[in-house]
């Protein structure tokens, strides 16, 4: 188990992998920088930012425009 903290605010998230934890953190960084560069309409970000991605810490960093540890 391993903790990441918000370092934008004092969230902090638990996480749980059978794989290295720096290939995980890594996976995250990389599907939030994916979803930041991606250019949308308005009408598609709206749509885009009410989707749930595959973790939490992905959810927080975009919706909130904040970076993961």
């Amino acid at each position: 188990m391993y903790k990441i903290p918000c370092k934008n605010c004092d969230k902090v998230y638990i996480l749980e992998t059978g794989r290295p934890f720096v290939t995980r953190l890594n996976e995250l960084k990389k599907e939030v920088e994916l979803k930041d560069k991606t250019k949308f309409t308005r009408q598609r970000k709206q749509s885009v930012d009410k989707q749930q991605n595959k973790s939490t810490i992905t959810d927080h960093a975009v919706k909130e425009n904040h970076v993961i540890g």
